[in-house]
């Protein structure tokens, strides 16, 4: 039966594509014992070490109330701990733990499997044309 319509369309493929990603994150990350936005947070977190919750939310394109729920369960897990900003007393800096750079280091590099999967099969060349294809359909949609 050949496909049409809806089923050949760059969105719908997208979202097919999207949610194999997902799907295979879930897994990986999963049997490592976190979730996809645990590991974006403690991504994060490695990239702007000693962060604060406000920023690492909106980083993170989540509500600050949406982080402090992660965060809750990675300091409980004894991937971050939080300390006291030195200068500014009420703000909260958080930062990995020696087990929270151990895990992140591992999973990112499960996660770089996945990414590789995404252009497998493809040249050097086109994968750099898909990436910078996907980049330029992404700003069709920002703001201008």
């Amino acid at each position: 039966m050949k496909k049409s319509g809806v089923f050949e369309s760059s969105g719908y493929l997208i979202k097919r594509l999207q949610q194999e990603i997902r799907r295979r994150m879930d897994e990986i990350l999963g049997q490592q014992g976190i979730t996809p936005p645990q590991f974006a947070t403690l991504s994060t977190i490695k990239m702007n070490n000693n962060v604060s919750n406000a920023e690492l939310a909106r980083i993170s394109f989540v509500t600050p109330q949406t982080m402090v729920r992660i965060t809750a369960n990675l300091q409980e897990a004894g991937f971050i701990q939080k300390k006291k900003d030195p200068i500014h007393g009420r703000i909260i800096r958080i930062e990995l733990t020696e087990e929270g750079e151990k895990l992140i280091n591992h999973c990112q590099a499960l996660v770089s499997g996945v990414e590789n999967k995404i252009v497998s099969g493809f040249t050097k060349e086109e994968a750099q044309s898909f990436r910078l294809l996907l980049s330029k359909s992404l700003s069709n949609f920002q703001d201008p």
